[in-house]
């Protein structure tokens, strides 16, 4: 870890030493908290290729995956700072509405989202460039540049869920402080804040006994070898963001701002396409491996259940969450 740190340091430090130089490379430093082979951390590398490319190598980009910098709360304190080492990442919405960001806390309201075109309908609107700009046009120190996508979270259980009745009195896992908090209060459940690095272990003991991700992540992590059952309710959709420091971003030149978001366009056309083959592929693999399951025809009564959570969640915001939930047509 002290390596790790210096690294970043020593990056970071190259990074002030050549932007004062006005060297023809900068060097930046990017986190993700997925592991390499999920759709999160794919989508990434494809756009550090399209930077380089793009940036004809004057624009290198050191990504870093399985949370090798940190879990989401501490890359975002990071980045928040004035002098940060950490320049980029791809950082789940829920994290980000954490900072006093509520526009981007819809993004996360209870069966919002119906499927990938609904989502991808709104992530190339006008309506998803205003909630990017957010935390950067409330000074949080950090942009929003454009989103990635998981596909649907889900829950899935170490006990069969066969209707949303069994997740009554179940201990559930949730990350910190979040709107998911309260969908799974809302739901009947128990929510239980523990780090996604111990999740396995937690389910292994009994500390936990339902948990929630998008089904490739689910997959990539071997949670069906413990906890082979799948609730398919949808209750978010996984939003990835990749954001960038405002401190960088104000010290780009226009041409390279150019560059950052033409390598954004290619990075949604790859996930658009992938992140749906992906989750086919991993579905078809899980069932093999003995996963089971549970497909909910009318989210209609859990949307009932979640009507108190979605109200408060969507107050003062009414109109752009309405925008948001008509992008669905």
């Amino acid at each position: 870890m002290k390596k790790l740190v210096f690294t970043i340091f020593a990056v970071s430090l190259g990074f002030t030493i050549l932007s004062c130089k006005r060297s023809k490379t900068l060097e930046l430093v990017m986190a993700e908290s997925n592991p390499s082979d999920t759709i999160s951390a794919k989508s990434d590398a494809i756009f550090v290729k399209a930077v380089e490319e793009l940036s004809g190598g004057t624009i290198k980009i050191n990504l870093f995956t399985d949370s090798l910098l940190g879990d989401n709360s501490t890359v975002l304190n990071e980045m928040t700072k004035k002098e940060s080492g950490i320049h980029l990442a791809s950082m789940s919405t829920s994290a980000i509405a954490r900072y006093e960001c509520p526009k981007t806390k819809l993004l996360d309201v209870p069966y919002t989202f119906k499927d990938r075109t609904h989502f991808w309908n709104f992530a190339e609107s006008e309506t998803a460039k205003q909630i990017l700009d957010e935390p950067y046009v409330n000074g949080t120190g950090i942009k929003g540049l454009f989103f990635t996508e998981e596909g649907l979270r889900h829950f899935f259980s170490t006990t069969k869920i066969s209707d949303i009745r069994d997740l009554k009195g179940k201990k559930i896992r949730i990350a910190g402080k979040s709107l998911l908090e309260e969908i799974i209060k809302a739901l009947g459940g128990k929510p239980i804040s523990i780090k996604f690095s111990v999740l396995y272990s937690a389910l292994q003991v009994g500390d936990v006994d339902v948990a929630e991700q998008p089904i490739v992540n689910y997959y990539s992590n071997n949670f069906n070898k413990i906890a082979p059952f799948v609730f398919l309710d949808g209750h978010q959709f996984g939003i990835r963001e990749i954001i960038i420091t405002s401190q960088l971003w104000d010290s780009l030149s226009a041409k390279q701002k150019q560059i950052f978001i033409e390598a954004g366009l290619r990075t949604q056309e790859y996930c658009k396409s992938f992140s749906n083959t992906m989750e086919n592929l991993a579905i078809v693999e899980l069932i093999k491996e003995g996963a089971e399951f549970t497909q909910i025809e009318d989210i209609t009564p859990l949307r009932e259940l979640c009507a108190d959570v979605i109200k408060n969640a969507i107050s003062g915001y009414t109109e752009t969450y309405n925008e948001i939930i008509n992008f669905a047509d």
